[in-house]
């Protein structure tokens, strides 16, 4: 509703054509999710752009400005220079040099082997896939299994 109501404050409710999201079911779900809800305040479809990880938005830059709609997230890169140690000035440039540009192409080397996870979900199964029938083979026991697990992970993260 939040979101929605953004958009009718800027009147942009009819304007708004793309959605993007996190995956999680609050944003997903297809009976309570907010895409849903916002598609039916909209009385329309939109596209959906739900992404498992952040880095993503540099896709999502590159198609806004394809679009000849300009937008700066720099600022919000600057961790990413912090992590990698990676020059990130070709953010503040047209997307149509970066393919000569060695900031970005040593960016993109960087970024393309890059392990991305949605961590909840993919250590769930990667959990599953390691214990399933290795201490029993009783489906309550390991379900019960399961949630001590997951609980002593919670209790300690690292």
């Amino acid at each position: 509703m939040t979101v929605w109501n953004v958009l009718k404050d800027w009147g942009l409710e009819d304007k708004a054509q793309i959605l993007c999201s996190d995956t999680t079911s609050s944003n997903t779900g297809r009976i309570n999710g907010a895409i849903t809800f916002l598609e039916l305040y909209a009385d329309r479809e939109m596209t959906c752009f739900p992404c498992r990880h952040h880095i993503y938005e540099l896709v999502l830059r590159n198609v806004f400005e394809k679009s000849n709609r300009r937008l700066h997230f720099s600022e919000k890169f600057k961790f990413v220079k912090e992590i990698v140690n990676i020059d990130i000035s070709f953010l503040n440039i047209s997307p149509d040099p970066w393919d000569r540009d060695d900031s970005y192409l040593k960016s993109q080397e960087i970024f393309q082997n890059l392990r991305v996870f949605n961590d909840t979900a993919e250590r769930g199964v990667k959990l599953m896939q390691d214990f399933n029938g290795l201490l029993t083979v009783d489906e309550e026991q390991k379900q019960f299994l399961l949630q001590c697990v997951e609980d002593h992970r919670k209790q300690h993260p690292d």
